[in-house]
């Protein structure tokens, strides 16, 4: 029979590797930090409890980012009960990224996304690869609707444009958070530029407000301009 203290202490211990994984990438960087870092971090002195837990290094980072992605599905799924129409990409949208912006404007936002910056960097991490591992129903039925208000465009296509806002979203908002707040701390510089390249302080709730109006663009094709 099953100790339920045993159980109780296996999760905890599964939690903790987790949560030192994201706090230890953004201190260190995905490829700096070691496995005894994580299991330093996490109060952990048996060295093999991460490979018990969860296998190689790269199988806890992936465990992360699922995580992550499950504990937004929640989110998701309570905005997508509220889309009026399938049709409606700009709704849809939203249901992808503002799970992201309300992680930005949570306690522990900055660790997170700076942790979700570097690792869509490393092709090991792929959104599609993730995805797979994660349970997220909430996104994936966004996903669906998202293809059928687009319909025409390809697999190929909708996953690259699918990506592209999601990059974009993380890293712009983790940009805006490790930017140096303007005195009250509403408005931060580094999150956009003009068209001369300088940086435009701007709050979260206008970052916000672009990132879903350009994910609308990507993902529809529109707003793209020739590079000459």
């Amino acid at each position: 029979m099953t100790n339920p203290g045993n159980n109780s202490r296996s999760q905890a211990t599964r939690d903790a590797l987790l949560y030192a994984t994201e706090r230890m990438i953004a201190e260190k960087g995905m490829l700096d930090v070691s496995t005894r870092d994580i299991l330093r971090a996490a109060g952990q002195r048996n060295q093999s409890a991460l490979q018990y837990h969860f296998g190689t290094k790269d199988d806890l980072i992936s465990a992360t980012i699922s995580r992550r992605i499950e504990l937004m599905d929640a989110r998701r799924r309570q905005m997508l009960e509220t889309v009026e129409s399938r049709d409606d990409l700009k709704s849809l949208i939203a249901v992808v990224i503002q799970p992201l912006i309300d992680l930005a404007l949570s306690d522990d936002g900055a660790v997170v996304l700076t942790f979700l910056a570097q690792a869509i960097t490393r092709p090991e991490y792929s959104l599609r690869q993730v995805l797979s591992l994660a349970e997220s129903s909430a996104l994936d039925e966004t996903l669906d609707a998202i293809a059928d208000a687009l319909d025409g465009l390809s697999p190929s296509e909708l996953s690259l444009r699918f990506s592209m806002v999601v990059d974009l979203t993380i890293l712009s908002l983790n940009r805006w958070l490790l930017a140096e707040p303007t005195p009250g701390g509403i408005v931060r510089a580094g999150a956009l530029s003009d068209r001369y390249g300088e940086i435009q302080p701007v709050t979260m709730s206008e970052l916000s407000g672009r990132l879903l109006t350009i994910g609308v663009d990507i993902m529809t094709g529109s707003g793209a301009k020739p590079a000459y």
